[in-house]
């Protein structure tokens, strides 16, 4: 199963850029498309319901900051990554203390290292995947049902 990702970013050469530098299809990824403020994006995400967000934090409209906010408090199991132009601690530790996941300067950024973070990402968003279906399988509600339907077999 590919992981969504959809980038947040109000410059267009960014969103093209950034479209265009990874093979999303051949490294388990689908690219789900792109919107230039944080309004559109969570138009995108209650329909699309994203894995993976990309973000800018300096955009019209609705920011990076409050777009986070809204995610975490609506989708908490979406995974978020900043990629900003700038680079200064006040937005990094506002949107660390947000949950974002890593944080990205565009102006160093390379092919290799975003692909990087995304792969390690989508490890670890299979593996909490995993673990929740293995607690749902094994967990006290599936034993329960289990002895519920033991004894209703038995009477």
């Amino acid at each position: 199963m590919k992981l969504k990702v959809l980038l947040v970013d109000d410059e267009l050469l960014i969103r093209l850029g950034v479209r265009s530098i990874i093979n999303w299809e051949q490294h388990g990824f689908q690219y789900m498309g792109d919107a230039p403020d944080g309004q559109k994006a969570l138009e995108m995400i209650e329909k699309e319901q994203p894995d993976i967000i990309l973000t800018d934090i300096v955009m019209p409209r609705m920011d990076g900051l409050q777009l986070i906010e809204a995610v975490k408090a609506r989708y908490p199991h979406i995974r978020i990554i900043v990629l900003s132009s700038h680079n200064e601690y006040n937005y990094l530790r506002q949107a660390m203390k947000l949950g974002v996941e890593d944080y990205l300067l565009k102006a160093s950024m390379k092919p290799e290292e975003l692909l990087e973070i995304l792969l390690d990402m989508a490890e670890r968003i299979r593996a909490s995947r995993r673990e929740m279906h293995r607690q749902m399988e094994s967990g006290p509600a599936a034993e329960e049902v289990g002895k519920a339907r033991s004894e209703w077999l038995y009477q």
